[in-house]
């Protein structure tokens, strides 16, 4: 009798393993899908906080009362901006403004007598170590130069502005200046305009005299002298007229005339010449553009949790956070909030954003669809349109208690909504991890208990084939 059975090869070992692998990997994948979706719900979380947060914030912004109210923001218009511009913050009266400017104001500045640029007049009579000092506003400035003997004009004007700006501290400037291809000028020119910054020259070693720097006549094309200076008639000083006021100011840029109004002049006008009007109004606009931004934070928030909470009813598809009852109440509550009522406001007839403009859809989207009401409510009751959000329980504060719990720790020190529910699924993580270093443990132990139990058979095998090779050979010589 012949047994002509084989034994099992090794790549059957391999398509067996195979099959078992498959199979213990579907049980893990299964896991690390659980912990896919635990992934999911924290990076949602993480994309509801911000979402929660930008909106809160807007909140928060049209909250602000005062000079901060984003309500009472507005422009200045010019009727010449090339002559006077403005800018204004919300504390600025919505009134118009005529204005002439007289004089804009001039910073103090010098030059000294013409020279050619290769003469050495300066040197061969003031060569060596020269001192003076420049005083402004009471500060007095030392300045030393060292003249070379032989060097040119150009050199020596050159080695005193120099000199003057190496003085760090000093507010003013010199420069070396080419008024032709060929001659040279020192100009010095206080930092700032006005008559408060003008420059005062000690002439210790009669340098700058020599120079025509101190002349006290203005500047010729070939004398020095001032350019623009201070004569005791505020000739360094912005002059102009606000409304018939006659103003003067050191500085050309003015944020202390007019509450919330920073004035900018930047030319002299001409007596003869029409006033400029200047038009501080309401910034609607800009106020629109706030609460519109405000709608569409509200607008990105409940669209989010409506479709990380919902449920499908006609596939029945479930969102990330479906089964979630905390989210899917947030999603009602932020929604009542922005479509309610706010009982306190200063005009107890304004207490919906509805009334302004706002239409709410039946979805729960919010849109300023109606400017012209919008316009008018503003125009006729701002301070109830701003009381809406501003209210004790105006919608920002509403929003402000609803949204905190969400966002911030409590006073006990215990995590946010959002932070538990995502340490939550991080303890839930860490769970799934060591259950799948468990499982890939186990496959491991069970693969090679598979091989050494595989080993053990084909052993046996190949023993049982011997024997029947040998009966087989005895038969035949039977």
């Amino acid at each position: 009798m012949r047994i002509d059975e084989a034994p099992i090869q090794s790549q059957e070992l391999a398509q067996f393993l195979n099959t078992f692998m498959t199979r213990s990997n579907q049980r893990l994948q299964r896991v690390e899908e659980q912990k896919d979706l635990l992934q999911l719900r924290t990076s949602i979380l993480t994309d509801m906080r911000v979402k929660l947060s930008k909106l809160e914030r807007l909140a928060d912004d049209l909250k602000q009362t005062g000079s901060l109210s984003y309500f009472r923001s507005k422009n200045a218009l010019s009727s010449d901006e090339s002559v006077v511009s403005a800018v204004v913050t919300s504390a600025a009266v919505p009134v118009s403004h005529t204005i002439h400017v007289d004089q804009i104001a001039r910073a103090h500045s010098v030059i000294s007598g013409r020279y050619s640029e290769s003469g050495t007049e300066i040197s061969s009579a003031h060569s060596g170590t020269k001192s003076f000092k420049i005083s402004v506003d009471g500060t007095d400035y030392d300045v030393s130069v060292d003249i070379q003997a032989g060097a040119t004009n150009d050199e020596a004007l050159d080695a005193v502005a120099q000199a003057i700006n190496a003085v760090t501290a000093l507010p003013a400037r010199a420069t070396n200046v080419a008024d032709t291809d060929t001659t040279r000028k020192l100009s010095i020119t206080s930092a700032a305009t006005g008559t408060a910054n003008k420059m005062t020259f000690t002439d210790t070693d009669g340098l700058l005299a020599a120079l025509g720097v101190t002349n006290n006549a203005a500047a010729t094309d070939s004398i020095g002298g001032y350019v623009y200076a201070d004569l005791g008639g505020n000739e360094l000083d912005a002059i102009f007229t606000l409304d018939g006021v006659k103003v003067v100011r050191s500085s050309n840029t003015l944020d202390d005339v007019l509450a919330g109004t920073t004035i900018q002049l930047h030319t002299q006008q001409l007596s003869t010449d029409a006033d400029v009007t200047l038009d501080v109004s309401l910034d609607v606009d800009a106020v629109k553009e706030k609460l519109e931004e405000f709608l569409e934070a509200y607008n990105d928030v409940r669209a989010f949790l409506h479709a990380k909470t919902n449920v499908n009813p006609d596939t029945f598809e479930r969102g990330e956070l479906a089964s979630n009852f905390t989210y899917r109440g947030l999603l009602a509550d932020v929604r009542g909030v922005v479509n309610g009522t706010v009982t306190q406001n200063v005009d107890p007839t304004m207490f919906s954003l509805q009334q302004i403009g706002v239409r709410i859809s039946s979805s729960g989207a919010a849109t300023l669809s109606d400017t012209t009401q919008f316009e008018e409510a503003l125009a006729q009751n701002l301070d109830a349109v701003e009381g809406l959000f501003t209210a004790e329980d105006g919608i920002s504060e509403q929003l402000n208690e609803l949204l905190t719990p969400y966002l911030d720790s409590n006073e006990n020190g215990n995590p946010s909504i959002i932070n538990a529910s995502k340490q939550s699924l991080e303890r839930q993580m860490e769970s799934i991890d060591d259950r799948i270093d468990r499982l890939e443990f186990l496959q491991e132990l069970e693969r090679e208990r598979l091989i050494q139990q595989y080993g053990a058979i084909q052993e046996a095998q190949a023993a049982t084939a011997g024997l029947f090779t040998m009966i087989n050979a005895i038969s035949g010589r039977l």
